[in-house]
């Protein structure tokens, strides 16, 4: 993760270059200076990452610090990537870091845009004079951030995002075959849930194995196991039939082996709705 000294260089030796791209004070209120920095922020995204750096003015061939002019707001994270998400798409999250200048002891917002996008990065929304809508913007040598107009700028953009592409799914497969995966922390009333789930369900199994025959295989007289998971970061389906279709949808994916879901087509083991939940059984 960047911080601040690692920027410093940026403020106390400022120089334009394609990665790097120094703005005066921009007021992030209005639409003028959110656009500014949006068009910025796209294109260096498009090359491959890089900074937007506030607060210089220039003079000559000079980038001079300057202080936040009063009444321009301050520069925040949130309101930066609330610009982002407003002009880009698709949407990436920038962090911003603040690093004061050694030369005025003026203090610098750093926005750090990402560059491991693997599709092109446009833009959504117009601004007269500043960017247009659906227009993918790179950094060109003055340095500037234009439309690519060659067809060598559109194979290197393009080339770029195939080799970010390319890493993630090399990234998946290294994980699939080392056996490594990223344990996601559950939001923390999802386990209680389940458990709670998973002993209502033992519950009602219990209930109706009942009345079987003492020795019915239905009772699983040499053992059993039980299997329960929970599904988060979805929205719920809204009734039986989105829930079969979800499944139908489901069913098609399969890495290996059989899918985790069964379709019960007989009638006497078809799933029916019971105390709110769904249930089928096959005793």
């Amino acid at each position: 993760m960047t911080n601040a000294a690692d920027l410093q260089p940026l403020v106390d030796s400022p120089r334009e270059d394609l990665g790097a791209e120094y703005k005066a004070w921009l007021d992030l209120s209005q639409n003028d200076g959110r656009a500014t920095l949006a068009k910025a922020a796209i294109a260096l995204a498009n090359h491959g990452g890089g900074f937007v750096v506030l607060g210089f003015e220039e003079q000559g061939e000079n980038l001079i610090s300057t202080e936040r002019p009063e009444g321009t707001p301050e520069v925040t994270q949130d309101v930066v990537n609330g610009v982002i998400r407003r002009f880009a798409t698709p949407e990436f999250h920038c962090e911003v870091h603040f690093v004061q200048s050694a030369a005025s002891g003026a203090e610098h917002p750093v926005v750090c845009v990402p560059g491991d996008q693997t599709e092109p990065v446009m833009s959504k929304r117009d601004c007269d004079g500043v960017i247009m809508r659906n227009r993918c913007y790179i950094r060109k040598p003055g340095p500037r951030s234009e439309e690519p107009q060659s067809s060598e700028e559109w194979r290197a953009l393009i080339n770029r995002c195939v080799r970010a592409s390319r890493e993630d799914m090399l990234e998946a497969i290294r994980s699939i075959v080392s056996g490594r995966v990223d344990a996601v922390e559950p939001p923390p009333d999802v386990q209680e849930a389940l458990d709670q789930f998973s002993a209502a369900a033992n519950g009602r199994w219990q209930e109706l194995s009942a009345s079987l025959p003492e020795n019915s295989p239905s009772r699983f007289p040499n053992g059993f196991y039980e299997m329960g998971f929970a599904l988060i970061g979805n929205d719920p389906a809204q009734n039986l039939a989105k829930i079969q279709e979800r499944l139908q949808q489901a069913r098609r994916i399969r890495m290996t082996g059989w899918g985790p879901f069964l379709e019960l087509n007989r009638n006497e083991w078809q799933p029916y709705p019971h105390d709110g939940m769904v249930e089928a059984w096959v005793g």
